[in-house]
């Protein structure tokens, strides 16, 4: 078995056309999409449950943010790679998920390149540690 049928990713986004949208995309990229969610409390309960190789979170979203998903997915020290997505990203934003957990954060619309490059980087390469922000 190659290694590209051994990848999966569980998507997490309120929005139908935009896990569509990405379920295409992650597909045409050697993904299995083995499950998707509305909220972040169904998108951390499925994380947790499944273990996929990525998980693709909106930061914007009903009952848990993308920010609170991570931050119970870390608790239980789940390796599963995080990418956030989010129509606008500040400082502050940036350094709250990247503490929390977040391998990658990438802005809505999605560039194609750009997700393909955070998958490279962290999900096809040798392991890399997480990130932590200074103060």
């Amino acid at each position: 078995m190659d290694v590209e049928s051994k990848l999966s990713a569980i998507i997490v986004d309120d929005s139908s056309l935009f896990r569509a949208h990405l379920t295409v995309a992650l597909e045409n990229r050697g993904f299995d999409i083995i499950g998707k969610a509305v909220n972040g409390v169904a998108g951390a309960a499925m994380i947790l449950r499944l273990k996929p190789t990525l998980a693709i979170l909106d930061y914007e979203m009903p009952i848990w943010d993308g920010l609170t998903a991570i931050q119970a997915v870390r608790a239980k020290n789940n390796q599963t790679r995080i990418f956030v997505v989010s129509a606008t990203i500040n400082e502050e934003r940036l350094k709250s998920l990247l503490a929390a957990g977040a391998d990658a954060i990438l802005t809505k619309p999605i560039d194609l390149g750009k997700l393909e490059d955070a998958i490279f980087q962290y999900v096809l390469s040798p392991p890399v540690p997480r990130r932590s922000v200074a103060s």
